[in-house]
């Protein structure tokens, strides 16, 4: 099996680079913009391959909100070019897209913690979503119209240190560290909202998720697949950030951050992954 990875180099990408190459499976890495479309079109013609992975995107909230054309482009309009290419070029080929979770409807100031499967009702609940809404339905479209054969992923919160610290886990375990190597054994630690719980899983686990669609061909008909990827239960941010301070045998105390605090954020989220 041979497997094209866009964004091979990011957060998902490496560490799914690294499982597929362990499995005995090649994998292609153009370096390329995404936005291009004649150099899709020219990746997908002169190259041999059973599957792509679209791994390449805007993955912040923030920067999706700053610059709402770039996140358009990259994560809505690239997809559909990306698709259309590969339905036109390379029918028999499987694209697998990492759509979010952020695209369910959300009920904020809610005290009841947040059930999603696949059939949950989508209202994106900020831009970043609401561009992999738009993805997802391109996909369908060209399923239905092209032919594609294609299967959405809807990823719950994955962590591991070699995120970027714009994400919650890795920008704790970044002060927490320079903290201890500044010799402190409390760390003063910037945060947002730490009283909500989340479904948060491990990079490993959501690398092993995509090579699972890979290896099951989930599609069968025109329909585009859509599952859930996450753990199936929600943990306390707070409880995550004493677990972690523990384990570097560190104190700590918060400084909250309005800036950190998201609008209209449910308390508890989980995934329901069956």
């Amino acid at each position: 099996m041979v497997v094209w990875v866009t964004g091979a180099d990011g957060f998902i990408g490496s560490a799914l680079v690294r499982n597929l190459a362990h499995s005995g499976i090649r994998t292609l890495m153009p370096s390329l913009d995404i936005r291009d479309t004649a150099a899709i079109q020219k990746v997908v013609s002169e190259n041999s391959f059973d599957a792509v992975i679209h791994l390449a995107g805007m993955s912040s909230v923030k920067e999706c909100e700053i610059n709402k054309s770039l996140a358009f482009s990259v994560n809505s309009e690239a997809v559909y070019h990306l698709g259309e290419a590969i339905a036109k070029i390379k029918p028999q080929a499987q694209l697998i897209f990492p759509s979010t979770g952020h695209v369910y409807q959300s009920y904020p100031m809610g005290t009841q913690e947040e059930i999603y499967t696949e059939k949950s009702s989508v209202l994106p609940r900020n831009f970043y979503a609401l561009t992999k809404l738009q993805a997802e339905e391109n996909l369908k479209f060209l399923a239905k119209n092209r032919g594609l054969k294609a299967t959405v992923l809807r990823l719950f919160n994955h962590t591991h240190k070699s995120q970027t610290q714009d994400f919650f886990l890795p920008s704790v375990y970044g002060q927490l560290l320079s903290a201890k190597k500044r010799g402190e054994k409390k760390a003063l630690l910037t945060v947002g909202d730490i009283d909500v719980r989340r479904d948060i899983g491990a990079i490993q686990d959501l690398a092993l998720a995509f090579q699972t669609v890979l290896f099951e061909n989930p599609y069968k008909s025109d329909e585009v697949k859509t599952f859930n990827i996450s753990s199936g239960h929600a943990v306390g941010l707070r409880d995550l950030v004493n677990q972690l301070a523990d384990k570097m045998e560190m104190e700590v105390d918060f400084k909250v951050d309005p800036q950190l605090i998201r609008e209209n954020e449910p308390k508890s989220v989980v995934g329901i992954n069956s």
